[in-house]
């Protein structure tokens, strides 16, 4: 088994995860492409899954790419009352995370991010996002598993989801029995939001938890 498989973060029993995330390990080896994102490493199938890398930097060392975002700690979603991985399209975009350059603003130690596969839908068209909990500095502890509910995200300034509970820390989950990792650590293990449009405009989606704000995603939609 590689160093990457040694080391590996995720959430999920040993077995799952031999099948699951060893056969798209990405040992520390990233490779960016224009078609996409090109994952290779130690001998494992690589997900090759195309995007539209419109927030990719396309210059990019392994050395610029901190440890602990090397790793992919995998994507999952709830399928009725199971939970599963998520789609491949979905995988593929939050694979671009360590690369993205519009990030959230740490703040207090933590960072959030949204993303998209691409900034222009059509009319009608799912909007999938994809949400990122990035604690690059040491002495914080995150709540890797899920997916959880995305509380506190706005679409044009309303809010889309569920505000977060009165008196509730939104980064500790109010009934949660898994792991929990000290940072630096990311954790992808949120609900994936979806958004349509009836009619062609621009609008703007954000997630804040707290005093901690995300990116700002800008989307236009065309008939």
């Amino acid at each position: 088994m590689c160093t990457t498989c040694e080391q590996c973060t995720c959430t999920h029993p040993r077995k799952l995860h031999q099948r699951l995330i060893v056969p798209r390990c990405i040992g520390y080896m990233w490779k960016l492409v224009a078609a996409g994102v090109l994952l290779i490493g130690c001998g494992h199938e690589a997900n090759t899954t195309p995007i539209e890398p419109f927030n990719v930097q396309q210059e990019m060392t392994m050395t610029e790419i901190p440890e602990y975002l090397q790793r992919w700690p995998g994507l999952y979603m709830r399928e009725g009352d199971r939970i599963v991985e998520a789609l491949p399209a979905d995988v593929a975009v939050a694979q671009v995370y360590p690369t993205w350059k519009d990030k959230g603003i740490v703040v207090d130690g933590r960072r959030l991010t949204i993303m998209t596969a691409k900034t222009t839908y059509h009319v009608n068209e799912e909007i999938r996002v994809i949400h990122v909990l990035d604690a690059p500095e040491s002495g914080l502890e995150v709540y890797v598993m899920g997916p959880k509910m995305v509380y506190g995200e706005y679409v044009d300034d309303k809010l889309a989801t569920k505000p977060v509970p009165m008196g509730e820390n939104p980064f500790i989950p109010a009934t949660y029995n898994g792991r929990v990792l000290s940072s630096p650590v990311v954790d992808y293990n949120y609900e994936i939001t979806t958004y349509t449009f009836s009619e062609p405009g621009t609008h703007q989606i954000y997630w804040q938890l707290g005093t901690v704000k995300s990116n700002m995603l800008t989307l236009e939609i065309v008939p």
